[in-house]
């Protein structure tokens, strides 16, 4: 694994574990850049409540399933994140600071929204995909949970696609038929149907993964750049993703 050039990537990190981010909002590193990103909404809660109690029994020894907001770090590509839901070995969180090893990460889930989509579908995705053996992706928009699997040097070789309201297998080391059915929002449990993707597909495919679509969208990031060792280098502090003071994708 790459390591970055000395100092710029912990430096980063000493900048977002003292930022005061917006209420509401968590700061992740993604491509050497300091984005804040919306918590998950209120609504989720129950959704993420039933992921979390479903894993629990399931999980490898030693590993502990949370929703706490922990950066999970992976300096050889400058990321760090914070998903919404997390497995990780109890070990990680023995060190000192307020950031944890990526690779001591079995699962990783987001519940992804229009705002972060770009981000929770493709860097974290690839990122995700060389180190940590599953990554859940649940579609809030379209009702559809992805499970990936099967890390490479070159991103998940498999990906399972299922509708809510499906049971779909969740791999090995976890390896047990997860229920969605109590991942339906109040609105889709009444009748109203979820929003469909402009192309239609089956409800229900297994494939190899090949990349997808690039998707960019307003994201709060904080601008400027590390600096020097000791110094913040937060030049402008919080603006949109598309603003002149921010890139207008994280592609």
């Amino acid at each position: 694994m790459d390591t970055p050039p000395s100092g710029t990537f912990e430096d980063l990190l000493q900048i977002v574990e003292g930022l005061d981010t917006p209420a509401g909002y968590k700061a992740e590193l993604i491509r050497g850049k300091i984005v804040a990103s919306p918590w998950s909404k209120l609504r989720y809660k129950k959704v993420m409540k039933s992921l979390r109690l479903q894993l629990v029994p399931h999980a490898p020894e030693r590993h502990d399933v949370d929703v706490a907001p922990f950066l999970f770090t992976f300096p050889g590509s400058e990321r760090g994140y914070g998903p919404d839901l997390h497995v990780a070995d109890e070990s990680s969180f023995d060190a000192e600071g307020r950031h944890a090893d990526g690779a001591a990460l079995s699962l990783a889930a987001e519940l992804t929204a229009d705002s972060t989509k770009d981000v929770d579908r493709i860097d974290e995705m690839e990122t995700y995909g060389r180190v940590v053996p599953v990554y859940l992706l649940l579609d809030m928009g379209i009702g559809e949970i992805n499970v990936l699997s099967e890390p490479s040097p070159k991103g998940y070789r498999s990906r399972t696609d299922v509708p809510f309201g499906r049971p779909v297998r969740i791999p090995v080391p976890f390896d047990f038929e997860l229920d969605t059915s109590g991942f339906l929002l109040p609105e889709a449990e009444a009748g109203t149907p979820w929003p469909r993707r402009p192309t239609p597909h089956p409800p229900t495919r297994v494939r190899q993964f090949a990349g997808g679509p690039f998707f960019c969208r307003p994201r709060l990031r904080v601008s400027g750049q590390s600096g020097q060792s000791g110094q913040s280098g937060l030049s402008g502090g919080l603006a949109y993703a598309g603003s002149p003071e921010a890139d207008a994708c994280l592609l």
